[in-house]
């Protein structure tokens, strides 16, 4: 760690000069926009939109949320409780954000224009020329570029300015903050800032690594993307392999065919290991079996929805419904994904490790709420692995 923060000691023509260095790399931005902008076209604003939209909802209507008033979430712990109500409003920002701009990429999308007479010179151009019309067919502009260039902008600028408020918290906890990075911390937009950034910067960063998930979900869907038969293939490994240790393959149980199996498997094996041993290498020997004859049926399943997605996936009511399924489990996926690094953070913090709590302000409600819900639920159990560790 030392050598680090010698080697960004060492510049100090850097740090005394960051605000010069800050408008050279929006510069920078900017100049990338036109080029990506130009070449590939625009993208949503999902993350930027939801994040602006989370600031306004947890002000004032964190309080009001309706789903405080379900009784199961009223029988929560207050911590939890506000966690329940922040993460709903995040959730809802992402699918609204995604709503709106999906709903601006239909009417207002890149589309052929199909109705011009020189068809030959737009089909030459179709990469880099793109016209926008209504649905009808109508015109609206045929200035794309300059629509992808202002949303790439965007773009790039909120994940470069969440990367950098990311980077200042994260260094504020080492003696970077009164050293090397010093001018910088006391520079007026960031020490004017530094409130908001405190608060927000690891809230943000979880609302886009959740934003990012359902895009990728609602654009993939779960039958046209696979998403469906990932899922399908995942749990009938881990059922067939659970099955044989499981008491729904004992004598009698819904699943006894399984428990002979093992049976078999295990008496064969019996002839040259001990019992002890030939027992479970016949239980996974059953199921390594299983796991095959389910992914069979599987792949078959998988073959006949590939067939049938052909025919319906021209039709937009299946690919909306398709895509919001599978919006829902890419969320699912996301928040367990950020409950587990942010679940890593706390036990570093309860271990002594690094105290990651510094790394929310106040005002950081989304992080600050994982982490009571961690309070809650996961303390509880640290603390007996705690007593169970030898001291000394």
């Amino acid at each position: 760690m030392q050598t680090m923060y010698s080697l960004l000691a060492m510049p100090a023509w850097f740090t005394e000069n960051a605000k010069w260095f800050a408008i050279g790399a929006a510069v920078l931005i900017v100049i990338l926009a036109l080029v990506a902008g130009f070449s590939m076209g625009w993208g949503p604003l999902t993350w930027a939109g939801a994040c602006a939209l989370f600031i306004v909802l947890e002000l004032y209507f964190h309080d009001k949320n309706p789903i405080l008033k379900i009784g199961a979430v009223e029988k929560l712990a207050p911590g939890v409780r506000d966690l329940v109500s922040t993460l709903s409003i995040a959730v809802v920002c992402i699918i609204a954000s995604l709503a709106v701009f999906g709903i601006i990429s239909m009417i207002v999308g890149p589309r052929k224009d199909s109705d011009d007479d020189d068809e030959e010179d737009e089909e030459s151009d179709e990469k880099t020329h793109v016209v926008f019309k209504r649905r009808g067919g109508k015109r609206i502009f045929a200035a794309s570029p300059v629509l992808s260039v202002i949303v790439t902008i965007v773009n790039v600028g909120v994940l470069a300015l969440a990367a950098a408020s990311l980077a200042l918290v994260i260094f504020s906890l080492t003696p970077l903050k009164t050293g090397a990075l010093k001018s910088i911390f006391e520079n007026a937009l960031v020490a004017d800032n530094w409130k908001y950034i405190h608060s927000y910067a690891f809230d943000f960063l979880i609302i886009g690594v959740l934003a990012a998930f359902a895009h990728a979900g609602f654009k993939r869907g779960m039958l046209r993307g696979g998403l469906l038969m990932t899922i399908a293939f995942i749990a009938a490994i881990i059922v067939s392999f659970w099955l044989p240790f499981s008491k729904f393959s004992g004598e009698g149980a819904a699943f006894a065919f399984i428990g002979k199996g093992s049976d078999y498997f295990g008496d064969l094996i019996a002839k040259a290991l001990p019992e002890e041993v030939s027992a479970v290498l016949g239980k996974i020997t059953c199921g390594l079996v299983s796991c095959v004859v389910l992914c069979i049926a599987v792949a078959l399943v998988g073959l006949i929805l590939r067939l049938f997605v052909s025919g319906v996936k021209r039709f937009f009511v299946f690919r909306l419904v398709d895509g919001v399924l599978s919006m829902v489990v890419m969320l699912a996926v996301g928040a367990f994904f950020c409950a587990l690094v942010m679940a890593l953070l706390y036990i570093l913090g309860h271990f002594e490790v690094f105290d990651s709590s510094q790394l929310f302000g106040e005002n950081a409600s989304l992080s600050k709420g994982i982490f009571a819900a961690f309070d809650e639920y996961l303390k509880p159990w640290l603390e007996k692995l705690s007593e169970s560790i030898p001291k000394g």
